[in-house]
């Protein structure tokens, strides 16, 4: 029973033996506890008056792994103590603690903690708003107060430096590097051509274009090392997960453990799907290659392949807010091919599946001259469907590199293992 009820229920008592027996003590206590109620109930009307919080985050963006430190301050302008106050944060931030309670603020002076939450998911996460709760010194009465604190924070997937990572030849056994020419503009200008009708002003070579007499666009060529795509395979049917147990101390419950000892993700195919996507494209794009990417989630655009500097944080970006989805899957790159995919490139596919649509995609890459290479995560060490080994064995019987994960593997040892590649010449369709 809360202690106010308790108070009221004597109140009424005391006032109700003074109005049957008349004695004067029983009006006395009835009094008491009338002025203690109300007394009270006026000390917590007035416990937030004037009272400010403030929160401090020192990034917007953050990686899967991280401490996220959070700084509130509580401000108490008044010329009374705050007795107590509870602070919580109503966000929606994954293994988010209950609040922290103050107590016997100071007039005009100001009380701060540091709160501090390992990140466990990627994501976009509202932090906020914060919501006071103060009240009496006996906690008869309490009054609560949300403050619209709010932040943004986004969760890359947790991204490992990988020592080395496996890479197609640049062309068939014994012969040089293909170029390919291509009507998009590239790094490799690799001659000139007459001008024709629908070209860009911008390719128009000036010195060739004086010394012969007539207008000369320059040509460029696609370098098959250069770009290197990213398929993964979001489809919600084919995705699994371990159940995990938010951690209930925070940071002390998941001490951060480097690649040799394990990595913090959640025993989730996404999860890890996300995580490998990433890291091998930072592995190419710290290289000085272009790197696109492409999920099966049908509302999400593909990324064009890019190196420029700002393409790692786009990368990050949209494995972070990838979900589960529902369409066609990867039987789409038959249909809609990946676009700017130059001969003998590179297409890394990350799946769960078992089914033939992975093979199909493979075969779609190579339609396009593209080697690929499956990264398989096994979907039954997550608790998902069989058969991730049989597929692994039918995809190397046609040529196609592939590496099997399965979940808690230490998996940037594993893609930094050579591989054969069976010398599978590509056939561009």
């Amino acid at each position: 029973m809360a202690a106010r009820w308790v108070v009221a229920l004597l109140f009424l008592l005391t006032a109700g033996a003074y109005g049957v027996t008349g004695q004067v003590w029983y009006l006395r206590w009835a009094a008491f506890w009338a002025l203690v109620g109300l007394s009270n109930a006026v000390l917590a009307w007035l416990a937030l008056r004037g009272v400010t919080v403030e929160r401090h985050i020192g990034q917007q963006r953050a990686h899967v792994g991280d401490v996220l430190l959070e700084r509130f301050v509580v401000h108490n302008p008044r010329p009374w103590p705050l007795l107590w106050v509870a602070v919580e944060d109503w966000g929606d931030l994954p293994g988010r603690r209950g609040g922290r309670v103050l107590s016997l603020i100071a007039p005009h002076s100001r009380r701060s903690f540091l709160a501090r939450l390992r990140l466990l998911r990627r994501g976009l996460y509202r932090l906020g708003p914060v919501a006071l709760t103060a009240g009496d010194v006996f906690g008869l009465f309490s009054v609560c107060r949300v403050t619209p604190v709010e932040e943004r924070l986004l969760v890359y997937p947790l991204v490992v430096d990988l020592p080395a990572f496996a890479e197609p030849p640049a062309g068939p056994p014994g012969g040089e590097a293909l170029h390919l020419r291509t009507g998009q503009v590239t790094p490799n200008a690799v001659g000139v051509r007459e001008y024709a009708p629908g070209d860009p002003w911008k390719r128009i070579h000036w010195p060739s274009t004086a010394r012969r007499g007539r207008l000369m666009v320059k040509e460029f060529a696609l370098d098959p090392r250069s770009g290197v795509w990213l398929v993964v395979d979001a489809r919600e049917e084919v995705q699994a997960a371990l159940p995990s147990a938010p951690s209930p101390l925070g940071v002390a419950a998941w001490p951060w453990k480097s690649e040799g000892e394990g990595l913090p993700l959640l025993p989730n195919t996404l999860e890890y799907a996300a995580s490998i996507a990433a890291s091998v494209g930072r592995y190419f794009l710290r290289r000085g290659r272009a790197v696109g990417l492409w999920t099966t989630d049908p509302e999400a655009p593909a990324l064009s392949p890019d190196r420029s500097p700002q393409q790692e944080g786009r990368l990050l970006e949209r494995l972070a807010l990838l979900r589960p989805s529902q369409g066609p899957g990867l039987n789409a790159l038959r249909t809609h091919p990946l676009p700017h995919t130059a001969y003998g490139s590179l297409t890394v596919i990350v799946t769960p599946s078992v089914g033939q649509e992975v093979a199909t995609a493979t075969e779609a890459v190579r339609m396009l001259g593209g080697f690929p290479l499956v990264v398989l995560l096994d979907a039954a060490s997550f608790g998902g469907a069989q058969g991730t080994a049989a597929l692994a064995a039918r995809l190397r019987r046609q040529g196609v590199p592939v590496v099997v994960i399965a979940q808690g593997e230490r998996w940037a040892q594993k893609l930094a293992q050579p591989l054969a590649w069976g010398f599978v010449t590509p056939v561009a369709g």
